[in-house]
């Protein structure tokens, strides 16, 4: 049986796969995990508040945020939600992948 997070749960499929596990961040903000991948999936709501420039880190081009690189979008628009050595190694991930 799936468990409901934010309107997303296991047992799903996003872009990665069945989503294994989901950890809601702050309302419109998840984690998931899936067997292969995983990332952060946000809301409409969400993604409409972030910059442009972070929008455009998701290799999709919609909502998911990818655990390799474009998570660190999310961190970087919401830096309020996130530990500083999470935004921190945001910062440096951004600047590595996106050299911004």
């Amino acid at each position: 049986m799936a468990t409901t997070i934010n309107k997303i749960t296991t047992g799903l499929t996003c872009n990665w796969g069945i989503i294994d596990s989901v950890r809601e961040i702050a309302n419109g903000i998840t984690w998931v995990t899936t067997s292969s991948h995983g990332g952060f999936i946000v809301s409409p709501a969400r993604l409409m508040q972030m910059p442009e420039n972070l929008r455009a880190c998701s290799f999709t081009k919609d909502d998911h945020f990818e655990e390799d690189c474009s998570w660190c979008a999310v961190p970087l628009a919401f830096p309020s939600l996130f530990s500083a050595n999470v935004v921190e190694n945001a910062r440096e991930c951004y600047a590595h992948s996106y050299g911004r």
